[in-house]
Order: structure tokens, then sequence, then C-alpha cells
């Protein structure tokens, strides 16, 4: 990731942009995935006897990784964009979407009382 200039000797802006979003979400899916470590999997599906995760990033966000993702993917397609980057875009926003929401509705029935706590604390949905 290095800011490199067009034939003109100009930065591009959606460079910079892309580069800057890049940054960002790497960094996020990195404090994420150190919060999550008790409880941290690829699947949505809670890892057994895995504690609710109220404390960092998630505090604030409620699913910060799938942020980080669609953050690296934003600026993927900053850099390459056209039709068919855009429709995995969505399809990979609607796939997040849907795996966040089997997540929360998961993590409620197995954290009752401790989920609705953590959903006060969470003004930002994530993505």
């Amino acid at each position: 990731m290095i800011f490199y200039p067009n034939n003109n000797n100009v930065i591009e802006l959606h460079l910079i942009i892309s580069q800057v979003l890049s940054i960002l979400g790497f960094v996020i899916l990195i404090i994420s995935a150190y919060f999550l470590r008790p409880a941290l999997r690829v699947s949505p599906i809670p890892k057994k006897n895995a504690p609710l995760i109220k404390d960092g990033i998630y505090r604030y966000i409620s699913h910060p990784m799938y942020l980080g993702v669609i953050l690296i993917a934003l600026s993927i397609i900053l850099n390459n964009l056209n039709f068919v980057t855009l429709i995995v875009f969505i399809f990979l926003y609607i796939v997040l979407r849907l795996k966040a929401n089997l997540e929360e509705q998961l993590l409620k029935t197995i954290h009752k009382s401790g989920f609705e706590k953590k959903k006060t604390l969470f003004p930002i949905r994530g993505i």
C-alpha cells in the first residue's frame, strides 16, 4: 500500500481514499479479533460457553469484523470500479447482513439478559 502518482505526477484522490479505507478496515479487523479472541469463530454460530463480548470496539459497533471486511471491499471497489465489482460488493453486503442477523438471533437465545443490555450500548450497527 504505497501512495503513488499517476503519469502526471498528481496523486489521485480515489487511490488515497482507497488506501485509507483498506488500512482502517485491517485495523478494525485486528482490534476486533483481539477483543473477540475467547469467542472468535468464522461461523456466525457462537462458540459453546463463549462469553458475550461487550468490551473495546464491541462496545460501540455490533459487528466490527464485518465492518472491517466491508471497508476493505470498498477500497477494492475504488481501485477497480466496474459492474462486476459492484455486484460482488452488494452480494457481500447482503451475505454479511444476513450473517449478522443470524448471529444476533443466536446470541439473544444464548445470552438472554446480557444481550439486551449489550444492545443499549450499540448506537452504531456496524454494517
